[in-house]
């Protein structure tokens, strides 16, 4: 008698690979299903933050300012950050180039510094000041004088005020920035470069 079971078919090589063929793909289906069910969703904050990130604009970067050199003053290194040049001038003053950034809300608080550094005999708050605006040379500006008694004398290194001073001043609409370009030393001398510096401030180039 044959030993197999009364009624089951031999299975041949060739229903082998039949069904093998048939449940590859039912294979895959189940596979992808399983790993799009493990993958996690794309977090939209992550997306967000890559946008915002691409959009951010580069960081501003420090000009570099070519001003005409004016009689008698020496040009030496910078002492702050965010100074850009730097001049020793007859009589103990000195004359800087500032640049704060890119923005200008720094522009009246500024203004109003270099005002409030100086005085008049009785300590009243200095009156001799013309403050204009310039737009004859490569960039406007705003020109500003003030004569007086300086008694903010940490910038021209320390010590008593000093009586019959002036302040030179301008104020840049540059490219990238304001510049803040001053000039403090002895009326007598300082006062004879007025035109000069207007001069110089007109001229000024800025490279970035």
């Amino acid at each position: 008698m044959d030993p197999r079971v009364a009624g089951s078919r031999p299975t041949s090589p060739g229903g082998i690979i039949e069904w093998r063929a048939m449940l590859r793909p039912l294979a895959l289906v189940i596979l992808c299903s399983l790993l799009s069910a493990c993958m996690k969703a794309p977090d939209p904050e992550i997306g967000l933050r890559q946008t915002e990130a691409q959009n951010e604009p580069a960081p501003a970067t420090k000009p570099t300012v070519v001003l005409p050199a004016l009689n008698g003053w020496q040009e030496t290194a910078t002492t702050l950050e965010f100074q850009v040049g730097r001049w020793d001038l007859p009589g103990g003053g000195v004359a800087t180039i500032s640049w704060l950034g890119p923005s200008k809300d720094s522009i009246a608080m500024n203004l109003d510094r270099w005002l409030g550094q100086w005085q008049t005999e009785n300590g009243t708050p200095a009156q001799d000041g013309r403050i204009e605006p310039d737009a004859d040379g490569n960039f406007p500006f705003t020109f500003v004088r003030v004569a007086g008694i300086l008694k903010e004398t940490r910038q021209v290194g320390g010590g008593e005020a000093r009586a019959d001073w002036m302040l030179l001043g301008a104020i840049v609409d540059a490219p990238g920035g304001p510049l803040y370009v001053k000039a403090v030393g002895p009326e007598a001398d300082l006062g004879e470069q007025t035109e000069a510096f207007r001069a110089a401030v007109r001229a000024i180039q800025v490279n970035r």
